[in-house]
């Protein structure tokens, strides 16, 4: 299993993905061709449809709405968010996916509530979307060896 192989590594980046996502598409080449860049960090790739088990623990619990088209006092449509509810009158909540998706791992956040060490997520595509999870990624390992630095 892809993500298990998270915990192998220290620091690392997860990319879910959808087949299909022209954003994906984009996404994968350069997520590929940054794992050869970056060796001392973990890069792994889970596709949606294979990996929905597990991305239901990232996704988002958002209010599930309808947006109705209303005129306003100058008789233009406006379009306001009408939550939809349970037969109890509480909201609706329903998961949000957005794809691509990265998840930054750090081994020492793993705990019982937080399996994979999962410290953050960040949704994108691009280059620079890229870029900053990898200098956040590389910000945090360069604590870690300046703290084992003044440890010693």
């Amino acid at each position: 299993e892809e993500l298990n192989k998270i915990k192998d590594k220290e620091f690392g980046i997860l990319l879910f993905y959808a087949t299909g996502c022209k954003y994906c598409e984009i996404s994968k080449p350069l997520f590929e061709e940054a794992s050869k860049s970056f060796p001392q960090i973990g890069f792994y790739a889970i596709e949606f449809n294979e990996g929905k088990e597990y991305y239901e623990k990232f996704a988002e619990d958002i209010e599930d709405v309808t947006y109705q088209e209303v005129k306003n006092d100058k008789g233009e449509s406006e379009f306001i968010a009408v939550p939809n509810l349970n037969e109890d009158g509480s909201p609706k909540i329903v998961k949000k996916y957005s794809f691509p998706s990265f998840y930054v791992h750090h081994s020492k956040a793993s705990n019982p509530e937080n399996e994979y060490g999962f410290i953050g997520g960040w949704d994108g595509a691009t280059q620079k979307d890229l870029e900053t999870v990898l200098m956040l990624i590389m910000g945090l390992m360069n604590e870690h060896t300046s703290g084992q630095t003044q440890a010693s």
